[in-house]
């Protein structure tokens, strides 16, 4: 009561918001029953047919909160998605957290049959619309993402979050797509240009007829889509900011509006 009072007077309390979603622990096996997965669903409390997201981590292996400099940017994705009306999965890549199998060994073709997987699993989930799964991929994942994409027909969006297009690969992968597409990019992106990139997401998925692309370039936000000073590498493990609301907030309006079936 000292504490509740105490605040009320100094004027600093904080509202807590109440959960409007629900998390469940989610296991899997590989298509080949050799790897188990391991990762949270959280999905909108009385969802009926809500679209989906399967997470995508990026260069290196990485548990389900995706957590970067100390950053578990992957744990606000969801919170902020499941509590607007979106169903996401995210998990521990091989060989981390509770998943087994080796990340160091696997070809950028495993890793996407592991994104296949995900969504394989979701589709067989009654609160989520098997017709409106997609993924989301943070920088290197892209690469990951677009061969899914290629692989399995069943993946029915991508939104990228600083995912590189520039290598021979990616670009002819990305002539395949025909998915709707979301690029996001922060303009103070050390790692990835973002003028460059988002043109050669809208331009290479044009060259292949597809010209259901949005690209969008965010003001102030590093790799991490962190708002930052001098949006250094170095810089992350300083930065108190948590995942940008203004890049959550573009891609919920465009699953919401561009997802349609």
């Amino acid at each position: 009561m000292i504490n509740i009072c105490l605040c009320l007077m100094l004027g600093i309390c904080k509202a807590q918001q109440p959960l409007t979603y629900h998390a469940d622990q989610l296991s899997f096996k590989s298509s080949d029953g050799k790897i188990s997965f391991s990762g949270t669903l959280t999905v909108p409390d009385g969802a009926v047919n809500v679209p989906a997201v399967v997470l995508i981590s990026g260069s290196g292996k990485q548990d389900r909160s995706g957590t970067i400099a100390g950053h578990p940017i992957f744990t606000q994705i969801a919170d902020y998605l499941s509590s607007n009306g979106i169903a996401v999965l995210r998990i521990d890549d091989r060989g981390t957290g509770k998943s087994t199998g080796d990340f160091e060994s696997a070809m950028v073709s495993d890793l996407a049959d592991d994104a296949i997987r995900a969504v394989q699993v979701l589709k067989l989930m009654p609160a989520i619309n098997p017709n409106k799964i997609g993924l989301m991929a943070h920088a290197e994942g892209a690469s990951v993402m677009l061969l899914a994409a290629v692989k399995n027909k069943d993946i029915s969006f991508l939104i990228s979050l600083a995912g590189q297009v520039i290598t021979e690969p990616d670009t002819r992968l990305l002539t395949r797509i025909r998915v709707p597409i979301l690029a996001i990019n922060g303009d103070r992106d050390a790692l990835v240009p973002g003028e460059q990139n988002l043109a050669n997401w809208k331009n290479y998925a044009a060259l292949g007829g597809n010209r259901r692309v949005r690209t969008v370039l965010l003001s102030g936000l590093n790799h991490l889509f962190l708002p930052c000073k001098t949006c250094t590498v170095a810089e992350y493990p300083y930065l108190r900011a948590d995942f940008s609301q203004r890049t959550l907030h573009v891609v919920t309006s465009w699953i919401q509006q561009s997802i349609q079936y």
